[in-house]
């Protein structure tokens, strides 16, 4: 009797074994996961499940809602872009160009989604970035995705410690019953008399960039606020000379989420333009302001009154581009440099908007009646098919030459 219990229990260890390596070889394939964060075994859920891609391991961003990681997030839906940042560095990755880009380049980075339609991130790329050690080791029934910041355990030990934990974990996931049918045949809808409705899809939104020159200046605060109000960011080019006198708008304006480009440091003509040498000179001036009062490097630069004015010359946008900025004109020009009413420039932007056939760049100043006109641009923005975004150095840059190169002239 005693032997027959011997034998039940072996039959029964052996079948679980055999059947834990049958799930860990389909593991292998990337159809599930164990989320570990340092020594923290997280609930197989499949929103958060990672997932293989082209041989790399993506994670759902959200899992850095863990603090313990030292990472934080933020993603703008309207945008697609998510933010992944901690004190020390930041990167944002732009899902409709399948690319992310920090402070200094640009990477071919693309985001996918799990089975439940999660987006998730590249994880050997993200640890990278921010000094976290990426372990995918195999362990069963699923192999273990463990992300490490700090722990006491190496991959090994945390095996060996952790493994009955993992077993009891994927028990429990399998043993949960799934959604039952509704039990309710489909059925196709009645003939009726009623016009069937237009399926065709909807016009794809224009982007707007909607940006500002010449400031800060004191009417920056205000359009600042007036940015808030409606949830929106703009990009800012900034000139060198104001960058000391309004550093609290500065640091407000970067650590808003607005994006900064430079704008020279003079805005005198017969000084920046008097060579390229000397304009080249003026940005690395500004920039040199900009990073000493807000810790911000910026690789976008607007040549002040547009790169076609009469005193550029190719060996100026030559200089540019070999200092490494892409330059940006505009689609839209506010002629608020004019002095009209607000409800005048209002009507010039509205209108602009109206005949533009794709991507929009607003010119304005920081200017009083820029400030006061402003309201009612973003509410006929925000009441339209817009998607509201700054510039990055990713973006391909929109300039009345068309010039899109990024690599420093021979």
């Amino acid at each position: 009797m005693k032997r027959m219990r011997l034998l039940a229990l072996f039959l029964a260890v052996s079948a679980l074994v055999l059947s834990l390596a049958a799930f860990a070889s389909s593991a292998s394939d990337g159809e599930e996961f164990f989320t570990v964060l340092n020594d923290s075994v997280q609930p197989l859920d499949t929103a958060m499940m990672p997932v293989m891609a082209d041989g790399e391991v993506y994670a759902p961003y959200e899992i850095f809602a863990d603090r313990s990681l030292g990472v934080f997030y933020s993603y703008n839906s309207e945008m697609y872009r998510l933010t992944l940042y901690n004190r020390d560095y930041m990167i944002t990755f732009d899902s409709l160009a399948q690319t992310a880009y920090d402070r200094e380049q640009q990477y071919q980075i693309r985001l996918v989604t799990n089975g439940a339609g999660t987006i998730c991130v590249p994880l050997s790329f993200v640890c990278e970035k921010f000094g976290l050690e990426l372990q995918v080791l195999r362990s069963h029934p699923l192999e273990t995705v463990r992300i490490v910041s700090s722990s006491d355990l190496g991959a090994d030990s945390f095996l060996a410690q952790y493994q009955p934990e993992l077993v009891a974990l994927y028990l429990g996931h399998i043993s949960r019953p799934s959604a039952e049918p509704s039990g309710e045949p489909q059925t196709s809808a009645a003939p009726s008399s009623v016009p069937p409705e237009d399926t065709s899809p909807p016009p794809e939104p224009k982007v707007v960039y909607i940006t500002f020159d010449d400031g800060p200046n004191r009417n920056t605060a205000s359009i600042l606020d007036t940015l808030d109000d409606y949830g929106m960011k703009a990009t800012f080019f900034l000139l060198g000379s104001e960058i000391e006198q309004e550093r609290d708008t500065v640091r407000r304006m970067v650590g808003g989420g607005h994006a900064v480009g430079l704008h020279a440091w003079s805005h005198v003509g017969s000084e920046m333009y008097s060579s390229g040498e000397a304009l080249r000179d003026e940005i690395e001036r500004a920039a040199g302001a900009l990073d000493a009062v807000a810790q911000v490097r910026t690789r976008i630069f607007r040549f002040p009154y547009g790169s076609s004015y009469s005193e550029v010359t190719d060996e100026m946008r030559d200089a540019v581009i070999g200092a490494g900025y892409r330059y940006w004109d505009w689609t839209v020009d506010a002629l608020d440099y004019e002095q009209p009413s607000a409800s005048a420039l209002a009507r010039t932007v509205i209108r602009g908007l109206d005949e533009a056939d794709s991507t929009v760049v607003i010119l304005m100043h920081d200017t009083a009646t820029t400030a006061e006109a402003l309201p009612e641009i973003l509410e006929y923005i925000s009441d339209g098919n817009f998607i509201v975004r700054t510039i990055s150095v990713g973006d391909m840059p929109i300039n009345f030459y068309g010039d899109v190169r990024t690599s420093p002239v021979d």
